[in-house]
């Protein structure tokens, strides 16, 4: 599932016509929309990276989030120089208050320019090269709690800059703005979305990996390889039971070493069992 964050009603709307996005119950403590196929929702913050903490945070609540949903934040930003209407995608976005600095991480191509971002705790009109915004490391530094680098990321419009400063913005041109961008959006998604679901395969518990942890010990990072050779054994021979000719092995690593050449010399076999 991806998970939309915007904090104006007016960057959101073009999101919720292009996708068609139901509104879910309006007792909700923030807004929520949600497509037919339960696969995409988008939240309304409201200003600040306070706001933008909380939603992110019920969101996770809401749909019960996994580590491999993909998060994206949507909005305008301002900047020096950059052109009115430019999207541009964060790689660097620092809190101004705090000092603490995120980096999104980038396994797909980016359709549009990336640039630094600064989250303010106020509107300011002293433009810099880095864009700016009020929601950014809110969102971010709750999203990071729930889900990975690479499926957290911040897109914005640029909205104003120093020639054509923030308090010349009103609701219709904002909602331009983003609705200029929608097959931006939707690249982004359709990037997001195999890479969900890649990962969501691999967190998947495989049988027997239980029975692994139970009787051998393994660092964090040997449990998630011991997983991606589990799922691997099912595939390739789910008919054979993966802990044959191991009992006697006394340490993890060398467990993982066993399997992985068991795996590069067994024979496919097709399995009789249901699916």
């Amino acid at each position: 599932m991806i998970h939309l964050i915007c904090a104006l009603k007016c960057e959101a709307m073009p999101i919720i016509r292009h996708y068609r996005l139901k509104q879910l119950d309006k007792g909700g403590i923030f807004p929520v929309y949600l497509d037919t196929t339960s696969s995409l929702s988008l939240v309304i913050t409201g200003l600040g990276k306070i706001n933008a903490a909380a939603s992110t945070s019920y969101v996770h609540g809401l749909f019960n989030t996994r580590q491999s949903d993909g998060w994206l934040n949507i909005g305008i930003a301002g900047h020096k120089t950059l052109a009115i209407g430019q999207a541009v995608l964060a790689h660097r976005i620092q809190d101004h208050a705090s000092d603490q600095v995120f980096y999104p991480q980038f396994v797909f191509e980016p359709p549009c320019p990336t640039a630094g971002l600064l989250t303010l705790d106020k509107p300011s009109a002293n433009y810099a090269d880095n864009m700016f915004d009020m929601e950014a490391t809110g969102f971010y530094a709750t999203a990071s709690r729930f889900a990975t680098s690479e499926l957290i990321h911040v897109l914005k419009i640029i909205s104003d800059n120093e020639e054509h400063p923030a308090f010349k913005l009103n609701e219709s041109f904002v909602e331009g703005l983003i609705g200029n961008h929608v097959e931006t959006i939707g690249f982004l998604l359709d990037e997001l979305r195999p890479l969900s679901l890649e990962l969501e395969a691999i967190q998947k518990i495989p049988e027997y990996y239980p029975q692994f942890i139970e009787r051998w010990h393994f660092t964090r990072y040997e449990r998630g390889t011991l997983a991606q050779l589990l799922n691997r054994w099912s595939i390739l021979c789910p008919d054979r039971d993966p802990m044959e000719q191991i009992e006697t092995i006394h340490h993890g690593k060398e467990v993982l070493a066993i399997l992985s050449r068991q795996l590069e010399t067994l024979p496919i076999r097709l399995s009789a069992r249901a699916t």
